[in-house]
């Protein structure tokens, strides 16, 4: 086969003087154009490809290697002049850096007096790094923290190193800690900005103040009535209050719990200092004209006090009607009352966990499958009107020769009981055009936490849980490139066309 060479040539020039400081160059031979017919067009070029991206890269790194080893040397022999005491030593060591170029490595000088460093270029010229490790260029980090978001460790350790070095750059192990500690200190940071956010005096006297009653229905920004009636009329709908709903470009939060399989303990414990079997992870989910973001954390009542942060930092009105959606979970229900007493506010108890909830009770409570779905259709229709009463009266009313275990009969009337003010008319909500689901927020759950770490064989520790979730959230707000670049999060909401998908 005829071959041709591609050479690839670069150059560090003083661009004040001129002067030509480094020069590397490398060659790789290429397929003769003819090849390309004789091997196949897509064989001779991917040949071509692959030679071409060598000698560019080869000649690249052979540059940087140059420039930086020249810049290590220069600090090390400042140094030596500097502290030149009796008794130094001069100790050579080398630095390890991927970069979407290449795996780069340069030189490194540490001075040592009386076995005390008292210059070293691997704190005071590169990034300190500890003995084992490698500097990531921003750019690589962004992809391994994206990647490992979307895939698992081991796939992202092929295909980010397939794609920047040729060859695996990062152990699944040490990309696990990184996410972690990445995820941890991105969550620290967040949580630091709401603290300064909330802590402010102005921002105090709002949040801590109990909105009066009268105050209360000023806030309350409901859709055009006549809309309402109209939709009521062609429904058939007689019974209803037209201020319950709310106006179509109302703020809307969506808040949930999703868990995963706790690990266990590497040592034996003793059963009381046992770990739970999940970990968990509260998502929540806040849109309104201006776009979305997503939130997550441990805990209610500190992933609400990271949605009131938000709301105040990008001045979206505190002293406004909010629609919260949510399954009918006690726990985030109380965390909402008390951390939302300066507004006004709405739970809708989500339709899709509604039917979920009496799907699981009817199959323990009635006989036969045919039985239940019959039992489930009757109730649900009742429920889509919003008629808690009827429902619970229809549960009171089975026929006893239909039922198994009562026991679950009489938990679901005690559950309707409670989410009895969540349970909306959702017949009318949807001919108007309001949500009835946070459905939203089951799928950030999913992308947050589900679709990474809830597969077979998978345990987490908390704190990896927790980073991993963390990374996701900045990536599906498209803060990573700010957090690998500046270890900055905007905390900024993104337009709707602009979230990542």
């Amino acid at each position: 086969m005829s071959v041709i060479e591609f050479q690839s040539v670069n150059k560090i020039i003083n661009k004040e003087t001129g002067e030509v400081l480094i020069t590397t160059e490398t060659s790789k031979d290429v397929p003769y154009l003819d090849d390309f017919t004789k091997l196949g067009f897509r064989e001779a070029f991917d040949q071509t490809e692959s030679a071409v991206l060598e000698a560019i890269h080869e000649s690249a790194i052979k540059a940087i290697q140059h420039r930086l080893n020249d810049g290590a040397t220069k600090k090390g022999l400042e140094a030596q002049n500097e502290f030149n005491v009796e008794g130094n030593k001069v100790i050579e060591s080398t630095y390890s850096i991927e970069s979407t170029i290449g795996s780069i490595t340069v030189a490194t000088y540490r001075l040592v007096s009386n076995n005390k460093i008292i210059f070293d270029t691997n704190s005071n010229f590169y990034n300190t790094i500890g003995p084992c490790e490698k500097l990531y260029s921003s750019n690589v980090e962004e992809s391994l923290l994206f990647a490992a978001t979307r895939m698992s460790l081991r796939d992202t350790c092929y295909y980010v190193g397939k794609f920047s070095s040729g060859k695996t750059i990062i152990s699944p192990t040490t990309l696990r800690n990184k996410v972690e500690r990445n995820g941890l200190e991105i969550a620290d940071k967040v949580s630091a900005s709401a603290n300064v956010a909330l802590d402010a005096e102005d921002t105090k006297a709002v949040i801590t103040s109990v909105i009066p009653a009268e105050s209360a229905n000023d806030l309350c920004r409901v859709i055009d009535p006549a809309i309402v009636e109209n939709a009521a009329k062609k429904l058939g709908i007689k019974d209803y209050d037209s201020s319950a709903y709310e106006a179509l470009n109302t703020v809307n939060i969506s808040v949930d719990d999703v868990g995963v399989k706790a690990q266990k303990p590497f040592r034996p414990m003793p059963n009381d200092q046992l770990r739970g079997k999940w970990v968990n992870n509260t998502v929540a989910h806040i849109e309104n004209k201006d776009g979305k973001y997503v939130f997550n954390g441990y805990g209610t009542d500190n992933v609400l006090r990271l949605v009131i942060a938000f709301m105040v930092i990008n001045g979206i009105m505190l002293k406004q009607q909010l629609v919260f959606f949510s399954d009918g979970a006690k726990k985030i229900h109380e965390g909402i009352i008390k951390n939302f007493v300066f507004t006004k506010y709405k739970i809708i108890l989500d339709y899709y966990d509604l039917q979920k909830k009496i799907k699981e009770l009817f199959i323990m409570a009635f006989k036969g499958k045919d039985i239940r779905n019959d039992q489930y259709n009757a109730i649900m229709k009742i429920l889509w009107v919003g008629d808690v009463s009827g429902s619970i009266a229809f549960v009171e009313n089975a026929d006893p020769s239909i039922v198994k275990n009562k026991s679950y009969l009489t938990q679901l009337i005690g559950y309707l009981n409670r989410v009895r003010d969540y349970i909306p008319n959702y017949a009318l909500r949807k001919e108007i055009g309001l949500r009835n689901s946070s459905g939203i927020v089951e799928k950030s759950n999913d992308q947050v936490v589900a679709k990474r770490q809830k597969h077979n064989g998978m345990s987490w520790s908390k704190e990896g849980s927790l980073g991993l979730a963390t990374v996701t959230c900045a990536s599906l707000n498209g803060e990573l490139d700010e957090w690998t670049k500046k270890r900055v999060i905007p905390f900024k909401p993104i337009p709707v066309l602009d979230v990542a998908a």
